[in-house]
């Protein structure tokens, strides 16, 4: 741990407990005006292992809600200008990008990746629902349900 950057969180949290927010290996769906704030706010936790999963790229209505949506990253994939913030605050978090939606056909693939071809490391401890179309957000909790998944389901109407 960076005493420096996480001390404080150290002391409000206890050491034993910042280890377990430290260590756990957190899914975040959908990087718009939800889920880009969670992110950021995972990575000034401490977290240190975090995906993110978002196809869409960011547009200048996404300004007044998204904390990576400027005018210097209009048109730029959201996941990816969102990976960069959270080095820049945490350089220690191991944070992988993926730049698709969720739908019918990858919900599996991306949110419990085969062990005999994945690395374990992609077993997600919790996956958060930010995303903000009602059929997919649906699908990803059922999904996550059923394989015994937790999941933290926000709710949201930007896009």
């Amino acid at each position: 741990m960076n005493e420096e950057r996480f001390g404080s969180l150290a002391r409000v949290y206890g050491a034993e407990e910042l280890e377990k927010i430290q260590n756990a290996n957190i899914c975040i769906v959908g990087m718009g005006g939800v889920g880009s704030w969670v992110a950021e706010a995972l990575a000034r936790t401490g977290v240190q292992h975090l995906t993110l999963i978002d196809g869409d790229d960011i547009s200048r209505s996404n300004i007044n809600r998204q904390c990576h949506a400027l005018e210097s990253t209009i048109g730029q994939m959201k996941a990816k200008v969102m990976q960069q913030r959270i080095l820049d605050i945490n350089p220690e978090c191991e944070c992988k990008v993926i730049e698709q939606y969720i739908n019918d056909e990858n919900v599996s693939d991306l949110l419990m990746p085969d062990p005999a071809t994945s690395d374990s490391k992609l077993k997600f401890d919790c996956i958060i629902d930010a995303i903000d179309r009602i059929k997919y957000k649906s699908l990803m909790i059922h999904f996550c349900k059923k394989n015994k998944i937790k999941v933290i389901a926000t709710g949201g109407a930007g896009g």
